[in-house]
């Protein structure tokens, strides 16, 4: 009795620390990363919704001449709006928080399909949010995360017969309707996780059951017809597609380029491959499993910004792990206290320096100007007739310039100044990208788009061409941009 209630403290203490060095990793996340510089855009946007109570056809933010625009994360743009005009700054931490709690119910749901040992599934959590770290923000992705695992939660209960065919098409319908609004550029990405379930174990093809392979088809139908319920139309369903091919493959842009193993990025991409490998050949090597760990961990190498994906598979492969290696001897306190006291020690080791480490990254990201947010720049310029201001500006600053009533050359949404998506035969985002490169004719750009002021990186190729041109003055600079007028 005595060994009972000791071992029901030390869990119960456990269950109450991990949960709190992942609420204070949560925290330091979501206050490290908000505001983030595509906040600004989903603000605009959503102003712009709910002022005119409808979404915009055309690009009002910037200067060039009817560029169309598809707003496909529009619910998620009036929220940021709300929020953002109730509280400012605070309201988007909010915001983030809100969603951030939601994620990790959903995820901790996903985690009890695996297992029924809380120790294990809270350490599937951390790993879930030391991937989902930098998507602690106001934008759609946490949210859209939450949207894919209920997904995968309905998938595997209708698997396991724990769900009948209505349940099944009512909630995969209800996935579509939900992702096709909040952030419509995963939209095809609700089918895709379908295929793991639905393609038979390529090791035991002979022993396939088609039939029930072919069960998982009949929520198609119904996710297209929940897919039309959004106000874009078909705009909506073609926008990954459209967007897609016009902006990959951009190592100037971090969030486009490719995972390095010289990155954190890479070195998770290759730790969930080192365990889906693992799992195949040890392992229990269920085939939806293996599935969606090789499907997430190629779609994850394509882009930085696709690394969220590896989640659903990381918080498997850490169960498995777990159960591998600590053999789950919780029913014997003598031979596993030692156990609890190393994991306790491990917790309190690794929160110190996750602490510390970010805290210290915090200060430092919110004493600095940010180069997305150049305020010494727009002080300057404010001082100016702002009809009179022809804006060249960076790729992430166009969305807080933006937010400050100047029309922008570019902002952080690439794929808008793209034909496909514009509607208008000019190539901003090509040419902005030769820009960063050093591949344009700058004296061609300058006298093409007639620029009064440009906001530069410094140190980049086009700051050193402005610096030797007798036409252009810098008038403002810090130690990531410079501010450059035409005489």
């Amino acid at each position: 009795m005595k060994n009972t209630i000791s071992i029901k403290k030390v869990k119960n203490l456990h269950y109450i620390f991990m949960g709190f060095i992942v609420f204070v990793y949560c925290i330091l996340g979501i206050y490290y990363n908000n505001p983030d510089s595509d906040s600004y855009f989903l603000i605009n946007t959503g102003k712009y919704i709910v002022e005119n109570r409808a979404l915009p056809e055309y690009n009002v933010w910037t200067w060039h001449k009817n560029f169309g625009i598809v707003v496909q994360q529009w619910i998620a743009c009036i929220l940021n709006y709300c929020y953002y005009n109730i509280a400012g700054d605070a309201g988007l931490m909010l915001m983030a928080l809100v969603n951030t709690i939601i994620s990790n119910i959903m995820a901790w749901k996903y985690t009890g399909l695996y297992t029924s040992n809380k120790y294990e599934r809270f350490v599937a959590l951390l790993g879930f949010n030391f991937i989902m770290k930098p998507y602690m923000n106001s934008r759609p992705t946490i949210l859209t995360v939450c949207y894919i695992l209920f997904e995968l939660i309905t998938l595997t209960k209708y698997s396991r017969d724990t769900l009948n065919d209505t349940q099944y098409i009512l909630r995969m319908s209800l996935v579509s309707l939900l992702l096709v609004n909040w952030h419509s550029s995963f939209w095809l990405l609700s089918f895709v996780m379908i295929l793991p379930f639905m393609v038979p174990a390529v090791w035991d093809i002979k022993n396939a059951d088609w039939k029930q392979s072919l069960s998982y088809l009949k929520c198609v139908v119904p996710m297209i017809i929940a897919g039309i319920l959004n106000p874009n139309g078909i705009k909506a369903f073609s926008y990954f597609l459209n967007s897609y091919g016009s902006i990959s493959n951009q190592i100037v842009i971090s969030e486009l380029a490719q995972p390095t193993f010289t990155c954190i990025f890479g070195i998770v991409i290759v730790t969930v491959l080192i365990l889906v490998i693992s799992y195949t050949l040890v392992g229990d090597r269920e085939k939806d499993k293996v599935y969606l760990g090789l499907g997430t961990l190629i779609l994850a190498s394509m882009h930085v910004r696709n690394n969220w994906l590896l989640v659903f598979t990381a918080m498997q492969m850490l169960i498995w792990l777990q159960k591998l290696l600590l053999k789950n001897k919780d029913e014997d306190f003598e031979t596993s206290k030692v156990l609890y006291t190393l994991i306790a020690l491990a917790y309190t080791i690794t929160g110190f320096i996750v602490g510390i480490v970010m805290l210290s990254m915090v200060l430092e990201h919110k004493t600095d100007e940010k180069y997305y947010v150049p305020t010494k720049a727009i002080e300057y310029l404010d001082g100016l007739d702002k009809n009179e201001i022809l804006l060249y500006n960076e790729f992430a600053a166009g969305n807080y310039l933006a937010l400050k009533g100047y029309k922008v050359y570019i902002d952080a949404r690439p794929e808008i100044y793209t034909p496909r998506i514009s509607g208008v035969d000019d190539n901003i985002y090509e040419e902005y990208i030769d820009i960063l490169t050093g591949k344009a004719d700058y004296e061609e750009v300058l006298n093409k788009r007639n620029f009064t002021h440009l906001i530069v990186n410094a140190n980049s190729f086009f700051d050193i061409y402005l610096d030797c041109q007798d036409d252009y003055t810098v008038v403002v600079e810090s130690e990531t941009y410079k501010l450059y007028e035409r005489q």
